[in-house]
């Protein structure tokens, strides 16, 4: 595996979220080669936290500015940062597996006709089956997402899943993808853009799941308490 990878994290008032994030990300198996954090917040909470990177923080680029306004924006801004043959985004709220980045690096080598590859949400495992039904239910056409129903059980999925788009709370792009496509800076909440961006590509990029890249995305804390910063902030 001779890939380099360039993690991109949108960030707004959760330092204590990206700070989890960057402990994990240093205790990877295969740790990240570069790490790009957007921060919109507007105070400086977060500025010290590179250090929780550990022996990583060489590798962290950390860009501030509160007038970066979105979760669009700010993947765009970090993808055009980045420096990594794979772009690999995550929301500030997961927790990455230790073989997270490992595993996805490897789908990317075994699949080389795939730009976009996407893992699993663990916590999804202990959703409610009605909860489960509601995403079958309404969810429909291109707001569909597999990964739900691969999420619940990932150990009896086998290879790569195809999907129709993927959800940047973990998934990777092939650098290349970004001198054709970008984030729809219109849309400011963290909802739907990532469907939107593998939309724009139908027909001509494939997109899969694959099932043993994998992290628990845990709600903020922020953005429970707050709607407008869930809305402005880069984690859905």
């Amino acid at each position: 595996l001779m890939m380099a990878v360039s993690v991109v994290v949108p960030t707004k008032d959760r330092p204590d979220d990206i700070g989890r994030l960057l402990d994990a990300l240093a205790r990877q198996c295969r740790p990240p080669d570069q790490i790009v954090v957007v921060d919109q917040s507007e105070g400086a909470e977060s500025h010290g936290l590179r250090l929780r990177a550990g022996h990583l923080q060489d590798r962290v680029t950390y860009i501030h500015s509160s007038q970066i306004s979105g979760a669009a924006a700010a993947r765009n801004v970090g993808a055009n940062v980045a420096t990594g043959d794979l772009v690999v985004f995550m929301d500030d709220d997961v927790v990455p597996e230790p073989d997270c980045l490992l595993e996805l690096e490897r789908a990317f080598v075994e699949n080389p006709d795939y730009v976009g590859i996407g893992g699993v949400e663990l916590q999804m495992g202990e959703m409610p089956t009605l909860q489960l039904l509601y995403y079958e239910v309404f969810f429909r056409g291109p707001f569909r997402d597999r990964k739900y129903r691969i999420s619940r059980r990932p150990t009896e999925v086998n290879g790569l899943q195809p999907v129709f788009g993927l959800k940047t709370c973990l998934a990777g792009f092939r650098r290349r993808f970004f001198e054709t496509y970008a984030f729809d800076e219109r849309i400011r909440a963290a909802l739907l853009e990532d469907l939107d961006i593998c939309w724009q590509a139908r027909g001509r990029e494939k997109f899969g799941v694959w099932p043993h890249a994998a992290v628990w995305h845990n709600l903020s804390k922020a953005s429970r308490l707050s709607v407008r910063r869930s809305y402005e902030a880069g984690a859905a």
